[in-house]
């Protein structure tokens, strides 16, 4: 992989893959500082990174990320969601991160790597290191739980 080829992967997978942090994490800032340290890793290793398989080591690599900066900052991510409180007039994307939020972390993760950037359960299971059972039963139960907290409001 060239220079070219590396900044062509960048344009081609910055947006989701940050749109995935962001999500994933509640703090646009701190996404942007693991989607640099993302692709940097990419970089680093790009002589070993099948070609066909860049989208699934970045997702994967910005998984471990995530984890690896939450345990370290001892980051609560609900933290700052219990305490707002839900108004009925709240805004559609508003009402999914609050949702999102209220999820299980696998739960949330599953969901937002299946729904909203289209990865195959295959995949998943490879970026989040589980098998393709417990993908399925994460989904199941994160899309039941939400119905029932979107009943509640």
């Amino acid at each position: 992989m060239n220079e070219k080829d590396f900044k062509r992967l960048i344009e081609l997978h910055s947006d989701g893959l940050f749109r995935y942090l962001a999500k994933s994490m509640g703090d646009g800032e701190a996404a942007k500082d693991l989607l640099q340290e993302c692709f940097l890793s990419l970089w680093n290793n790009r002589e070993v990174v099948d070609s066909n398989k860049v989208k699934s080591y970045l997702f994967a690599t910005a998984h471990n990320s995530m984890l690896k900066a939450i345990r370290h900052d001892k980051v609560v991510q609900s933290a700052s969601f219990e305490t707002r409180c839900v108004q009925p007039d709240l805004e559609n994307s508003q009402l999914i991160d609050y949702l999102l939020q209220s999820l299980g972390e696998k739960m949330r993760q599953c969901l937002i790597l299946k729904d909203w950037q289209g990865f195959s359960i295959k995949e998943i299971a490879q970026i989040m290191q589980m098998s393709e059972e417990n993908v399925k039963i994460n989904l199941f139960r994160a899309r039941i739980k939400l119905k029932e907290l979107k009943a509640k409001l």
